[in-house]
């Protein structure tokens, strides 16, 4: 990296499709994943390269809305907990 990289870790739509299964696995139902894949498919479909995926920040900003617009989808408190601490894992 040079000393103007702007790179930060990222989900990428691969690693997506694996926080999938580990999700289904963990009980999300297809519904649920629909709602979490609406919150961040603009951070997927970004215009640049470089930008698409879900970095930390985005995250952080997702997650906030997801806690604060619960009557908007259908995840509870745990399932939002479940979803942050797996997308952490991966950045």
């Amino acid at each position: 990296m040079g000393f103007f990289d702007t790179y930060k870790p990222r989900i990428n739509k691969e690693e997506w499709k694996q926080l999938r299964t580990t999700l289904v696995g963990k009980g999300l139902l297809p519904r649920k994943l629909a709602d979490i894949e609406k919150v961040f498919s603009a951070d997927m479909d970004e215009p640049r390269d470089i930008d698409k995926g879900i970095d930390a920040e985005e995250l952080e900003r997702g997650i906030t809305w997801l806690r604060s617009h619960k009557s908007i989808h259908s995840l509870t408190d745990g399932e939002i907990d479940l979803v942050e601490s797996e997308f952490k894992k991966k950045i």
